[in-house]
């Protein structure tokens, strides 16, 4: 009889143990419930087993000791636990724990091994068990079933097995009640059992504004490109990113979840907990709640800000300014296409300018010809890029949505529209030296080219305008108009007999130990291979040749040119090579770094690396 009696008893150590375990989960897990499913659990109290009180009542003694077999192992002693398979036996889950114990194991119906082997009673394990009110359904009646204690067997009521809460231990645990609701803390852990697509849907479905594209069968909105249910749309954003399991359920709620986010969400579970109409829930859980609200996420998706970037165009956000909301663009449909196209390309290739849309194609081709002296000029000539007058928010975009309001009703405009006055005369104050200013010159470019009798007292038959020097043919001067550069020697190279050399700008930075060369016309070198476009009027600094590393130099002017106010839009960087262009407002420069000849990178010369900085 012993015997038989330590064949029943390992099932129930295992039982015991992996309870005490399962439970110290589900009690870590908790908190983390709650955040969706309010304080209705923390009604449910749960101690831990004490294994040395409650599993060593079965697992140690004469009821199962070394001596009690099992066809292919031998229990072993788990310090103050009892016998067990193994020594792991103790850490078993949960749903385990309560399968072993359910009286469906195999000796459960065989002579005296029924003492430990048909179901052990919850009591046994459980010592401080607390039943109150959980949910809508009280423990009002208890069911009565053949359980074990450990030394006998009986009818008794077995409170965790009523109809309303857990069945009877079925493998697994079953976690819904009849009335559909579900337990979680007292049977799992911290995971997301129960937690099914099914369940989650209703609680995560979105409804966002849609928007029509110019004709009413054409209709977008978030759902074009993302799920509507954000559990779905989250899951697939933390695959594509390589994502441990269940991470996106951090991005909303628990404490990985970003407070202002924890706080949106905890709002919108506010609100609707007061609504019956499904739409309106929906539409309380858009995208934009988080997505496109500075104070919860103040960074927008990545995708998002590329769409509406006009990269070629000074990087213009196209999403401000005159393109006063979605339609402004999204409901023309002769825009359809090529937002269709762009829509298209990956992100790095979705690179536009503004011609893409404002062309004549399109019938948006923009008004660029202005006035100015009775003659009309272009302004892409002396305007170097579209962020010079539209830049969103600033002065000049405000007068240029008024004069497109001039355009439109048939009128056109004139340059003193925006460059009048002492903004007029300060973007033409002069950089010349006060010695010329005492008799002869003015320091006023505007002054000195219309209003200077001295100077011009021999233009009488051709005199100077703003024309002269704004639609000047020459590419120095247009140079000089286009990058702002108001001194004198920028159009003048030779005065009263003498050359006259221009100074190197102060943000150029020379490398210290290299000899170099006075500024040359970089239109020398126009049409040779390594000359880049762009750079007709600019000027080149040449050095001599010196020992130096690659590294060193370019961490110079990578630092230098940083500090100076210049960014970096492309860089060719090799072992013993680069070539780095930069820009700054109007301006651009290249930094050559090689060490062959005529630019080649190798084979590198006895003498050493070259540099060549082009700027215009």
């Amino acid at each position: 009889m012993k015997k038989k009696i330590t064949y029943a008893i390992p099932f129930l150590v295992l039982l015991v143990i992996m309870l005490f375990t399962g439970n110290q989960q589900a009690f870590a897990g908790l908190e983390d419930c709650q955040k969706c499913h309010g304080t209705v659990i923390s009604d449910f109290a749960v101690a831990p087993p004490a294994p040395a009180d409650t599993c060593k009542a079965c697992h140690e003694g004469f009821l199962i000791n070394e001596d009690h077999p099992y066809p292919s192992w031998t229990a072993v002693y788990v310090p103050n636990a009892g016998y067990f398979k193994n020594s792991g036996s103790i850490a078993t889950g949960v749903p385990k724990i309560h399968s072993y114990h359910n009286g469906k194991n195999t000796p459960a119906n065989s002579g005296w091994c029924r003492n430990c082997h048909v179901a052990a009673d919850c009591e046994s394990c459980h010592k401080a068990v607390t039943h109150k009110t959980h949910g809508s359904i009280p423990v009002d009646s208890l069911k009565k079933y053949t359980v074990s204690t450990g030394t006998g067997y009986s009818l008794k009521p077995i409170s965790c097995s009523t109809e309303t809460c857990h069945g009877f231990y079925s493998t697994g645990v079953v976690i819904n009640r009849t009335d559909g609701e579900q337990l979680c803390i007292n049977c799992h852990s911290t995971d997301k059992t129960g937690h099914t697509p099914e369940r989650l849907e209703p609680f995560h479905n979105s409804a966002n504004q849609t928007l029509r594209l110019g004709i009413t069968e054409n209709v977008i909105s978030c759902e074009g490109c993302h799920t509507g249910n954000l559990a779905v749309e989250h899951k697939l954003v933390a695959q594509e990113l390589s994502q441990p399991e269940d991470t996106e359920c951090g991005y909303c709620h628990m404490a990985s979840a970003k407070l202002p986010v924890q706080d949106a969400v905890q709002v919108i579970k506010t609100v609707n907990s007061g609504l019956t109409d499904i739409t309106m829930k929906n539409a309380n859980r858009s995208c934009r709640v988080c997505h496109f609200n500075v104070a919860v996420l103040p960074e927008r998706p990545a995708e998002h800000l590329t769409y509406h970037k006009a990269v070629l165009s000074d990087n213009l956000d196209i999403s401000a300014g005159a393109h006063s909301d979605c339609n402004t663009c999204h409901a023309r449909t002769n825009l359809l296409t090529k937002i269709e196209d762009l829509a298209r390309l990956p992100i790095t290739e979705r690179k536009y300018d503004c011609f893409t849309c404002h062309n004549q194609e399109t019938g948006l081709a923009p008004e660029h010809t202005a006035r100015l002296d009775g003659e009309y000029m272009g302004l892409l000539d002396v305007h170097p890029g579209c962020a010079t007058c539209h830049t969103p928010g600033t002065n000049a975009a405000a007068k240029v949505e008024t004069i497109a309001l001039q355009v439109n009703n048939g009128s056109d405009y004139s340059c003193t529209e925006c460059h009048f006055g002492a903004s007029l005369d300060a973007g033409h104050t002069g950089e010349i030296d006060s010695n010329c200013t005492k008799v002869c010159h003015k320091p006023v470019l505007t002054e000195e080219h219309l209003n200077n009798s001295i100077t011009q007292a021999g233009n009488a038959d051709n005199p100077l305008n703003c024309v002269t020097c704004h639609q000047s043919p020459n590419e120095t001067v247009k140079t000089a108009v286009v990058t702002g550069n108001t001194d004198c020697i920028a159009c003048h190279d030779v005065a009263h007999n003498f050359n006259l050399v221009q100074k190197i700008p102060a943000d150029i930075p020379l490398y210290a130990g290299y000899q170099w060369s006075l500024p040359q016309p970089a239109d020398i070198w126009s049409g040779e291979e390594w000359m880049p476009t762009g750079y007709e009027g600019g000027k080149l600094l040449i050095s001599n040749r010196l020992i130096v590393s690659r590294e060193t130099v370019w961490n110079y002017y990578q630092k230098q040119m940083a500090a100076n106010g210049w960014t970096l839009p492309a860089l060719e960087l090799n072992e013993d090579s680069f070539k780095a262009q930069f820009k700054k407002d109007r301006r651009n420069a290249t930094v050559f770094f090689y060490g062959g000849e005529n630019h080649l990178t190798s084979p590198v010369l006895p003498d050493g690396y070259r540099l060549e900085i082009l700027y215009k």
